[in-house]
């Protein structure tokens, strides 16, 4: 029998992640932070401040899919994810067409993530002004740069990064809670605005939104919860613990992880 270390592809290091380094690492990619301050503002005046309606709706759905990708890893391992499954079990067509898409999917979120958060960062140092296009190009090149460098480094210090961005993200996240209750609930500062039984409408206030477009944005909170599939190779016990690190995956506007099995 042709132990898994061997059948390992070149350059990846077999069991080198622990399964609560593979749900870091699925946190980390969904960019807490930066998911949730580009999403919150599309999402209340979509649904008139009954978003959270909308994101239990994708989070049902992203559960049912977490769970398909649990049970495609027990099958079959592999760092291509989809794109291996879909080729093996329907078609090498359909699975080349995954593939592309997963390509474009992973560098233009990437990019786009990139883009307002770099010129931003630059501003704040005194590098450049935000409104500068050499602002976008710098921060994308350089960000972009410094992220294919860690990851030719290899997958601990990847581990390690994300951990650490993980933890930063959630600080920052927690302390804006805490800031937004005692704003609203206490100071009941003037510009903010009381939950109200309408907030569980799928309407929303005065029926002015809309359910389906608060899943549309809502699914952005998710974008990047696969990536513990994507390092099943790496990962210890890489039949189960990868699947179980996708299913604890928690909407990025949530503090805490919950697993679900």
């Amino acid at each position: 029998m042709t132990d898994h270390t061997e059948s390992a592809s070149p350059g990846l290091q077999s069991g080198a992640i622990r399964i609560w380094e593979s749900v870091l690492i699925s946190i980390a990619s969904s960019a807490p932070g930066q998911a949730t301050a580009v999403s919150l503002g599309l999402l209340i005046p979509a649904t008139a401040y009954a978003g959270g309606l909308s994101i239990i709706a994708t989070t049902t759905a992203m559960l049912a899919i977490a769970w398909s990708y649990h049970r495609l890893n027990m099958w079959q391992q592999n760092a291509g994810g989809a794109y291996v499954w879909v080729g093996r079990a329907v078609s090498p067509y359909l699975g080349y067409l995954v593939g592309c898409l997963m390509l474009a999917g992973y560098l233009l979120g990437t990019v786009s993530d990139i883009l307002p958060i770099g010129p931003a960062i630059l501003t704040l140092l005194g590098f450049a002004d935000v409104s500068n296009a050499w602002g976008e190009v710098i921060s994308a090149t350089l960000l972009g740069g410094i992220t294919v460098i860690y990851a030719i480094v290899g997958i601990h210090m990847t581990a390690r990064f994300q951990t650490f961005i993980s933890l930063v993200e959630h600080l920052i996240l927690v302390s804006f809670c805490a800031i937004g209750v005692y704003a609203v609930f206490i100071m009941k500062r003037a510009g903010t605005v009381t939950p109200t039984w309408e907030w569980l409408s799928p309407k929303g206030v005065g029926g002015a939104g809309s359910l389906i477009a608060g899943m549309i944005v809502a699914v952005y909170l998710f974008t990047g919860w696969d990536t513990s599939i994507y390092l099943n190779e790496e990962t210890e016990r890489p039949e189960v613990n990868p699947g179980k690190a996708a299913l604890c995956r928690w909407p990025s506007s949530a503090s805490t992880t919950r697993c679900w099995w």
